[in-house]
């Protein structure tokens, strides 16, 4: 009984096995059921990976409320040992989560809130470099020999060369594709931003496009 109270649990709920607190588990399952129903199916998966990999039962029988900021920073030095940067993004995301329980009064607050981002692992940088000719005809003349598929091949290509995500190149459909004004629409649904893009698709790029309709 004694444990029990410097653990700040009520003994007769311990003993049952109820909680009279509120976990880590329970602020990312809170958060992540109405955070990822308006986002597309693979991001969708991808933040429930990521927090079943990251987030869940990191500290699955303990009140998120007491967890200090020592434990907190010990647990995120241990993803920087693997990935500063993520480390980072982890912390950013986290914070998200449990800013956002306690908007909802889920909890009142908890000790990450004495920590610093930039104190997290680093930041992700963005990239400044642009590869030369020279180098994207060495990666061209290597998804050519490559043993993937054409259909692999073309999705790659095509993004060389109109510099598309992947994503729209990979969910899009004939209808999109008008290649009489030689304009690609990508439609919100499929767009990152969620709102609709038009391409125009360059001429190198029409005869890969055509011949992948053929298909």
């Amino acid at each position: 009984m004694v444990e029990l109270r410097e653990e700040v649990k009520n003994p007769e709920i311990a003993l049952t096995g109820d909680n009279e607190f509120t976990t880590l588990d329970d602020c990312v399952n809170y958060w992540l059921e109405p955070t990822v129903v308006h986002l597309k199916k693979g991001t969708q998966e991808l933040y429930k990976s990521f927090a079943k990999n990251y987030y869940l039962n990191v500290f699955p029988d303990k009140d998120v409320e007491k967890i200090s900021p020592r434990e907190w920073m010990e647990w995120f030095d241990k993803i920087s040992e693997h990935n500063r940067k993520f480390a980072n993004s982890a912390f950013s995301k986290l914070r998200s989560c449990l800013n956002f329980c306690k908007s909802k009064f889920i909890i009142n607050g908890t000790k990450l809130e004495m920590l610093r981002q930039q104190d997290v692992g680093i930041p992700s940088e963005k990239g400044s470099r642009v590869l030369r000719w020279h180098e994207l005809a060495k990666i061209w003349i290597a998804i050519e020999r490559s043993q993937a598929s054409t259909a692999n091949k073309s999705l790659h290509q095509l993004t060389m060369l109109i510099g598309n995500r992947l994503s729209e190149l990979r969910l899009a459909k004939r209808s999109h594709f008008d290649l009489e004004t030689g304009i690609w629409t990508v439609p919100k649904e499929i767009s990152k931003m969620g709102n609709e893009i038009r391409r125009p698709i360059p001429p190198v790029a029409k005869p890969i496009i055509e011949r992948l309709m053929m298909a």
